[in-house]
């Protein structure tokens, strides 16, 4: 499959922090939180594209990513002003991960290594627009690394 035949098997469309995703389950029951009532968790199926990205931005709930077909993805998250990151690749001899843990409030973005790749995440308590923040190079302030990659993950606008 391709990318396109993907977005349209799928019912894709674009996010905000980039690349396209589809919405495929929603717990049926709920969770009080402090952002007040979310579903327990959801699912998403999420594809990028080669020269794409999923910029900055933080959650309020865990997100567990998890790679389905394609490339691998790198992973980009900020602790203590360093950036760091964690393959998602199905080639687990390669060093890749399977899956990939980003707790809540971790500010990080991915890119796709090849020309394409398909994952899916969950997001416990579940995903609401309200609980995302893109961030901007000004929100991340200095962090230590390739700044032109850290340019290119930043949001922008």
């Amino acid at each position: 499959m391709i990318p396109n035949e993907i977005i349209n098997k799928l019912n894709m469309f674009s996010i905000p922090e980039g690349g396209m995703a589809s919405e495929i389950l929603r717990s049926a029951d709920f969770v009080e939180t402090q952002r007040g009532v979310r579903h327990r968790w959801t699912s998403i199926y999420y594809l990028l594209c080669a020269g794409e990205r999923s910029c900055f931005h933080r959650l309020q709930s865990d997100e567990i990513w998890a790679h389905h077909a394609g490339g691998a993805f790198t992973i980009y998250m900020i602790e203590d002003g360093k950036l760091f990151q964690r393959k998602l690749d199905s080639e687990i001899k390669k060093d890749g991960q399977l899956q990939v843990l980003i707790p809540a409030g971790t500010i990080f973005a991915a890119c796709v290594e090849s020309a394409w790749g398909l994952c899916g995440c969950v997001t416990v308590p579940g995903f609401h627009t309200e609980d995302i923040e893109l961030l901007s190079k000004n929100d991340i302030g200095n962090i230590k690394g390739d700044s032109g990659l850290i340019d290119f993950l930043c949001c922008h606008g």
